[in-house]
């Protein structure tokens, strides 16, 4: 820091950086990492003067949330705590940091301790409600939720954390009208589309305008899972516009396009609309946002995708060949598949290491590995006699989803954790049992079947359970159904 400069004075500037930096972040502009970091370098250089200086290291530890490092963040904040100098938003970023590594526990220790210093604060109150997402106890959550919301009606991370227990809960007229609201807590990525007219394409929210001379565009806006998932509505969408145009992920173009012949479909998710210009484009609408309105025909269009011909021909040359060189011509088939997620879909809750699927690999059946991930290879690599795996298969970036498709469809039942495998074999109305966590996603609900498709089992882990005892219950399912 100049000594030219005042400390509060290099204070002020610093912080307007910072501020600078969160506004650029919540319009999610990249250059936001520019602007923090410039402004934890100020931040540095003014603790280098005054290392104990308590509005420095809230805001040094408050940069460090932002960026994500939550470790480097919680440790400057305890400090001030440890100073007895801790402000309520010290307290509650310490919380925000323990969530962001889920560390739960701690987690609702420092917002307990944050709502001591202000117990009708709406943001502890939704930061306690986020604590129970996809935790396995969502009606833990959605009373803080319900609160948060009494107190401020329009609290973006309430109404968004609260969507998600309610869904998680089954409560999906509740769940799916919040969720829609998404969009405007920008928890969910509104898509534009600019038309031939010129025109913003607006929103359709089933407002009861009759709209069969209309054209909408839905598109899908997560991942690959969630957009097989969805797609399963376009039927319930088909009788109400004069023109359905579908904006999905490039992966499952041809299949898409093969299982609704009537709608124009762009390969575009990953992309910038630019053939938008060339359309007449009355509404859009995310796919998943269907589920408001048509919730109650979930699962009743599954068996709309279907694997590509030519690949399905591939895939059954080469799973046969497999079996006739082991001597297991004539068995079943069953896919399997052990990893899912990231770090921040909690891959260390729903995959399973692949040693602890022996019970299924001591039954008579072929097993065909619909992994795709790079550490697909090294976690076959104790079982190449007894798994059949295509290498063509192998990476996390690999284009060639229809080559799962198809390797899924030549096999009589698929068993996975929950990830794509579950979606694939779903929505193409195939026998499947998923393996599925005690805290998970409302997609697979908490019943012995998954809501949204009709040919899925689902074994749940309960809590605090490892997965020996799912495993074993799956495998007891699949010898029933050999």
């Amino acid at each position: 820091m100049s000594e030219a400069i005042p400390f509060a004075e290099a204070a002020n500037i610093a912080i307007s950086i910072h501020q600078e930096a969160d506004k650029r972040l919540r319009a999610r502009d990249p250059s936001w990492a520019q602007y923090i970091a410039e402004a934890r370098n100020r931040y540095v250089q003014l603790l280098n003067a005054r290392p104990d200086d308590p509005q420095i290291l809230f805001c040094l530890g408050t940069s460090y949330l932002m960026a994500g490092e939550s470790a480097m963040a919680w440790m400057i904040l305890e400090r001030l705590h440890d100073k007895a100098e801790a402000t309520f938003d010290a307290l509650n970023n310490i919380g925000v940091a323990y969530r962001q590594q889920h560390h739960n526990a701690q987690a609702m220790q420092w917002y307990e301790k944050a709502l001591e210093l202000k117990p009708d604060e709406p943001d502890v109150l939704a930061n306690l409600t986020s604590l129970h997402v996809n935790e396995g106890h969502p009606e833990k959550g959605i009373p803080h939720g319900e609160k948060c919301l009494s107190l401020k009606p329009d609290h973006p991370q309430a109404i968004w954390n609260l969507a998600l227990l309610y869904l998680e809960s089954g409560e999906y007229d509740k769940g799916f009208a919040l969720y829609n609201r998404g969009f405007e807590t920008k928890d969910r990525l509104e898509r534009t589309y600019i038309d031939s007219r010129g025109l913003n394409v607006p929103f359709w929210w089933n407002d009861g305008e009759d709209t069969s001379d209309k054209t909408i565009v839905i598109h899908d806006s997560q991942g690959q899972g969630d957009g097989l998932l969805a797609l399963q509505l376009i039927p319930c969408i088909l009788p109400r516009f004069k023109k359905v145009i579908l904006d999905i992920h490039y992966k499952f173009y041809e299949e898409v396009v093969r299982a609704f012949p009537t709608c124009t479909v762009y390969p575009t998710r990953k992309e910038e609309p630019v053939w938008a210009s060339t359309e007449v484009i009355d509404y859009k609408q995310d796919a998943l946002s269907l589920f408001q309105w048509f919730h109650m025909e979930r699962g009743t269009h599954c068996g709309w995708l279907k694997p590509l011909p030519e690949k399905k021909a591939m895939a059954e040359k080469m799973v046969s060949a497999w079996q006739k060189a082991r001597g297991e011509k004539g068995r079943k088939r069953s896919g399997i598949h052990w990893t899912g997620g990231r770090h921040s879909t909690r891959i260390d809750l729903r995959s399973i290491p692949l040693p602890m699927w022996q019970p299924i690999m001591d039954l008579p059946v072929t097993l065909v590995s619909l992994q795709y991930t790079d550490s697909a290879l090294r976690d076959l690599a104790p079982y190449a006699d007894r798994i059949f795996h295509c290498h063509g298969m192998v990476g996390e970036k690999n284009a060639d989803l229809g080559l799962n498709i198809a390797l899924s469809s030549v096999c009589d039942l698929v068993v996975s954790v929950n990830t794509t495998a579950i979606h694939i074999a779903g929505s193409m109305n195939q026998p499947g049992i998923t393996l599925t966590p005690f805290g998970r996603a409302w997609r697979y609900g908490r019943g012995d079947r998954v809501p949204f498709y009709q040919s899925i089992q689902q074994v749940n882990q309960a809590e605090g359970e490892d997965w020996t005892g799912p495993m074993q219950e799956a495998a007891k399912r699949v010898g029933e159904f050999l």
